[in-house]
């Protein structure tokens, strides 16, 4: 009995390990909201990549960031998003 319960306990530890919002809390919070969707997201359907880019556009207009957000495919099937246009300072800090 003793064992299921430390086994429980470490579940546990795993499943909080993996809260999006922990994952993404010095980040943006969009982050997190989409770190949530894709962690739910039934492997056979195919995310919506359009709320996806909306959210990085919010956090691009937040942060005043003038470069372009670019959906990159591989071979594999597998995206990913590119910054391409003038760097701007503003990438990665934390708004106030």
């Amino acid at each position: 009995m003793h064992e299921d319960v430390l086994a429980n306990v470490e579940i546990q530890k795993v499943i909080d390990e993996r809260d999006p919002f922990k994952l993404t809390q010095d980040m943006e919070p969009e982050f997190g909201m989409m770190l949530q969707y894709l962690q739910e997201l039934n492997s056979k359907k195919k995310p919506d990549y359009k709320m996806l880019r909306s959210q990085f556009d919010v956090i691009k207009e937040r942060k005043n960031l003038k470069f372009n957000l670019e959906w990159v495919g591989n071979s594999k099937g597998e995206a990913s998003v590119k910054a391409s246009g003038p760097q701007n300072d503003n990438f990665g800090k934390q708004s106030v």
